[in-house]
């Protein structure tokens, strides 16, 4: 068979193998490129070394954990005489391998051409190998360290053993970072996508492309059901309740998935409460008190000023009211005996707060204030009459104001009579019948029976 013949059929069989997204055959002359995805450990981390630190090397303090890795490339065109007298011309790349480690393939695959033998076609041989034997070849394994190539032909690498057949495709350590990162996620989304599952709510089964994926749990539900869970939610104001509907997870949407399974407007609402919900979070934000306004104020550690950023109103931060500089808030009567109580029932660390805030002086004469008026309310009552305060020392319940001079019953506080004040206690329709002398206590030798008073 002539050499051209072969080279075609080996094209044909490549593409038949491997499929478009390994193989790509070239329209310009006979050859192609194929992009090798190799199989890797799971998990497989990566560690990027730059320059800088000890010995000149600096390591990343955390890895960065990956599904797959940028593909290995190799380029090929055939010779006139192939595969009869010479090789493929080929050229490899990698994005994650050095130049040095691409050397080594290079020169193995050489030696897998002259083992096979002049006159055989080695294109499938050469992709075997790099598959299947890549990793074992040149021991790689998780965690994979990632050095800087500078510093690597400065002082790792002889140049003189690098293959010109060998290139690393990649501008800087830290580009190829972000790079491997994103192709991560793409392919991670692609494999996704080719996939069936199960929906977890609707309980159908569809192609990974119409369905979304919740990190780091990886449950998986329609976006169907998922949009209208979603949306529900939002609506409700409960964004934080965006949580995966397996039982018992607890894996919270990312914005990117909210975003690409409900419309825009309630994607604003979204993005709306869970600003609203991360500045609640926040210990040095508080909102502008005044009701027109409601900015968020950003407020300095130990500081009770704020300053709103919109409305240029300066508040006190402990009772919302203008700044009023070093003196204590104002105590409304509102809220005078609650706090009372909460100062009295407050243990030292409380007291010492609530004294910053309000001033000792204040919460004193306001806790004395509450035990009087608790003393007044429980030993005397107001006259009918003019309202003024008694007290009850003896006697028994029939009373006579020193004030206004009108009479009154202790028990029930009812004016009663002038002229005949004891109808009311035997009465037997008053509320009061018989309870002349009820809760006083009386000496034989004290009482006289023509004095009630």
């Amino acid at each position: 068979m002539a050499d051209e013949e072969e080279q075609a059929n080996e094209l044909d069989a490549l593409e038949a193998i491997y499929g478009e997204k390994v193989f790509i055959r070239s329209n310009d002359e006979p050859g192609g490129e194929l992009r090798l995805q190799l199989i890797i450990e799971q998990p497989f981390n990566l560690f990027f070394e730059s320059t800088g630190g000890k010995n000149g090397l600096e390591e990343s303090t955390s890895a960065l954990e990956v599904k797959y890795l940028p593909p290995l490339v190799l380029n090929f065109s055939y010779p006139p005489d192939y595969p009869s007298v010479d090789p493929p011309l080929f050229a490899l790349s990698c994005k994650w391998l050095n130049e040095s480690q691409l050397s080594e393939l290079c020169a193995q695959l050489d030696k897998i051409w002259e083992k096979n033998g002049v006159g055989s076609v080695i294109l499938y041989e050469w992709t075997n190998f790099l598959l299947e034997e890549t990793t074992s070849f040149l021991s790689i394994r998780s965690p994979l360290k990632i050095r800087d190539m500078a510093l690597l032909r400065k002082k790792l690498i002889q140049p003189e053993k690098l293959d010109g057949r060998a290139f690393q495709d990649v501008a800087s350590l830290f580009e190829l970072r972000d790079y491997m990162l994103e192709y991560d996620r793409a392919e991670q989304k692609r494999q996704f996508n080719l996939n069936t599952f199960d929906c977890g709510v609707c309980f159908s089964s569809k192609l990974g492309g119409k369905c979304t994926s919740f990190y780091p749990c990886s449950h998986v539900f329609c976006k169907d059901c998922m949009a209208d869970y979603f949306k529900i939610k939002i609506c409700d104001g409960s964004v934080k309740a965006l949580i995966c509907p397996f039982d018992g997870c607890d894996s919270q949407a990312i914005p990117s998935q909210v975003r690409g399974l409900v419309d825009e407007s309630v994607y604003q609402k979204y993005e709306k409460f869970l600003f609203q919900s991360s500045l609640d979070c926040m210990n040095d934000i508080i909102y502008c008190p005044r009701t027109i306004c409601q900015s968020p104020v950003l407020i300095e550690n130990g500081s009770t000023l704020g300053m709103c950023p919109k409305c240029s109103f300066a508040f006190c931060t402990l009772c919302n009211r203008s700044y009023h500089g070093v003196q204590p808030c104002p105590i409304d009567d509102s809220q005078l005996k609650k706090l009372r109580v909460q100062y009295l029932n407050a243990g030292p660390e409380e007291r010492l707060q609530l004294e910053k805030r309000y001033g000792r002086r204040n919460l004193k004469y306001a806790a004395e204030d509450m035990i009087s008026e608790e003393w007044i309310s429980k030993n005397s009552k107001k006259c009918p009459h003019c309202k003024v305060v008694i007290q009850k020392s003896d006697g028994c319940n029939k009373m006579t104001c020193f004030r206004c001079n009108g009479n009154f019953c202790w028990l029930c506080v009812q004016v009663i009579s002038k002229s005949s004040p004891y109808s009311h206690f035997n009465s037997i329709h008053s509320g009061c019948f018989n309870k002349l002398f009820d809760g006083v206590v009386i000496n034989d030798e004290d009482y006289f029976e023509d004095d009630f008073d």
